[in-house]
């Protein structure tokens, strides 16, 4: 009987370590492009920022209250992720209406899926913005995490606005295959702006006047052009804030932003 026990220890042991990494990951489940999902690999951890200073997991079956929904479609926790359903039609979105923050980092683990193809599509936009009742000025001052139509490859696009009328741009060839998973951060600081995608920095602005205008984040689907749209989704995994108190463990580099001018400030 031991050495049964025994033999049955040994193979239990040899299975556990002959099963893929990415087993360890329950995310791995929820959909069919888990060899895609970047798993505990993120800019967080890649550079040290610490302990987390706020985390959502969005493992409750109720949503908080603090997740404000603005326009049509649905905006709900739904298998461990925040997740916007669209209707066809309108922009859907799901604001975190909590203290805001000047400063810092702020990451998300998001995926996206166009259900069909024969409307026009929805855009997914991650953006920091003024936080609370503050003006909004029709998105100047808002800080772009990432832009992308689901279900085809990128690019994807980031922007950040000033008043009256400066932005900048940037773009990156990414792949948005149905349901694959990236990871995006970007780092506030007084003196630069820098973005990560999947555990890299992919660019870095430098600021000369910082706003110090606390900022929260938003998730939304935005219709492309008008009509009738296909109905699509946005899923977060989780979205973690850090502080700057612990400095970056590696270099930050990257490319500049190209600087335009906008109109539609207000």
């Amino acid at each position: 009987m031991r050495r049964h026990l025994r033999q049955l220890s040994i193979g239990l042991a040899t299975a556990a370590l002959l099963a893929p990494l990415g087993a360890a990951d329950p995310a791995s489940a929820r959909g069919p492009a888990s060899a895609s999902i970047p798993g505990p690999v993120n800019a967080g951890n890649t550079y040290k920022w610490g302990p987390i200073a706020q985390r959502y997991e969005f493992e409750t079956s109720r949503l908080e209250r603090y997740w404000h929904k603005s326009g049509p479609g649905q905006v709900r926790n739904q298998f461990g992720m925040l997740t916007l359903n669209t209707r066809r039609h309108g922009t859907l979105s799901a604001t975190l209406a909590r203290k805001g923050h000047p400063f810092g980092r702020w990451e998300t683990r998001m995926r996206a899926h166009r259900f069909t193809t024969g409307h026009a599509p929805y855009r997914v936009v991650v953006a920091l913005v003024p936080a609370g009742k503050r003006p909004q000025h029709c998105g100047a001052g808002d800080i772009g995490l990432t832009s992308f139509i689901p279900d085809q490859n990128g690019p994807a696009t980031w922007t950040t606005r000033q008043l009256p009328n400066v932005q900048h741009t940037f773009t990156r060839a990414m792949s948005f295959a149905p349901n694959e998973w990236h990871t995006f951060a970007v780092e506030v600081t007084k003196h630069r702006i820098a973005w990560f995608v999947d555990a890299h920095a992919v660019s870095v602005e430098h600021v000369s006047h910082p706003s110090h205008v606390p900022l929260t984040v938003r998730f939304t689907m935005e219709p492309v052009g008008g009509g009738t749209h296909d109905a699509s989704r946005m899923q977060m995994d989780w979205l973690r804030y850090w502080t700057l108190k612990v400095p970056d463990h590696k270099p930050v580099r990257g490319p500049a932003p190209t600087t335009s001018t906008y109109a539609g400030a207000c």
